[in-house]
């Protein structure tokens, strides 16, 4: 019962199965940091492109990441960050 040289079982099995690697943060994702800081600035006050100014980020990603995260009246960093990381946007290792 041998195995074509050019399958893929025979390539996979050896190596104990398909590969898959560590899931980690995207470079555009909103870090827990960032995320502070859009919670500090609703808190005290600040506009949206305000806020967006301070982390050179565009007003659409704060709106939006504020949006997703139950609006400016009830935004937490800690609640935000881990949807973002349930939602599978933001994947942590």
């Amino acid at each position: 019962m041998g195995v074509l040289p050019g399958s893929l079982f025979a390539i996979h099995k050896p190596r104990g199965g398909i590969y898959y690697p560590q899931p980690h943060a995207s470079a555009s994702s909103l870090t827990f940091t960032e995320r502070e800081e859009i919670s500090h600035g609703i808190a005290v006050g600040r506009s949206i492109r305000c806020i967006a100014a301070s982390l050179s980020r565009s007003p659409a990603t704060i709106s939006r990441e504020t949006n997703r995260n139950k609006g400016r009246k009830k935004y937490r960093a800690l609640d935000a960050d881990d949807r973002a990381a349930r939602r599978g946007h933001d994947r942590r290792s």
